[in-house]
C-alpha cells in the first residue's frame, strides 16, 4: 500500500481510502436491506442508492483525513495526548456521524423516503458510526506509531 506523506506521518493514499469507502459502503448498504439478497440486486433504485451510499462513505472518509492532517499542524500529538485526542474525537468522530445523520435524512427527503420507516438508525447507522470510529482508530495509531519511531529515532545527549 502506497501512502501520503505529511510531516513524516503516513496515512492511506487517496485511492486506498476510495477502495476502503467503495468495501464499506456497500457492506453497509447490504447490511442494511430486510429483503432477500436477489430482490435487493434486481432492484434498479439499490444502484442509485449504493451510488449514494458510497459518496457518503467517501466524503466522510476524506472529512476525517483532513481533518486529522489540519489537527497534526495544530494540535501534534507530541503537544499532549489528552488534548489531541479530546480533539480527535470531536472533530474527526461526533461530527461526522452527525453530519452522516444530516447528508442521510436530506437524501430520504428527496427521495421521498420516510426516514423513520426505513430503520437507517437501527440497521446502516450502527455501521456508520462503527466505520468512522474504526478508521479514527486507525489514524491514531498510525499516529502514536509515528510518535514513538520519532522518539526511538531522537540520540540521547
Amino acid at each position: 500500500m502506497t501512502q501520503s506523506k505529511s510531516k513524516e506521518t503516513l496515512y492511506p493514499t487517496f485511492f486506498v481510502q476510495f477502495v476502503i469507502a467503495n468495501l464499506v459502503a456497500v457492506y453497509v448498504f447490504i447490511e442494511g436491506q430486510s429483503k432477500p439478497l436477489w430482490d435487493v440486486l434486481t432492484d434498479p433504485n439499490t444502484y442509485i442508492a449504493i451510488i449514494f451510499s458510497i459518496a457518503i462513505a467517501f466524503a466522510l472518509m476524506m472529512y476525517i483525513h483532513c481533518f486529522t492532517l489540519l489537527l497534526d499542524h495544530k494540535i501534534p500529538l507530541e503537544n499532549g495526548f489528552n488534548k489531541r485526542l479530546a480533539f480527535q474525537l470531536l472533530v474527526c468522530a461526533l461530527v461526522p456521524v452527525h453530519i452522516d445523520l444530516a447528508i442521510v435524512k436530506v437524501y430520504m427527503w428527496l427521495f421521498n423516503v420516510d426516514f423513520e420507516a426505513s430503520r437507517y438508525t437501527t440497521s446502516e447507522f450502527p455501521l456508520a458510526k462503527i466505520l468512522i470510529y474504526l478508521m479514527n482508530g486507525w489514524y491514531m495509531n498510525i499516529q502514536i506509531q509515528n510518535l514513538k519511531n520519532k522518539t526511538a529515532s531522537v540520540p540521547d545527549d
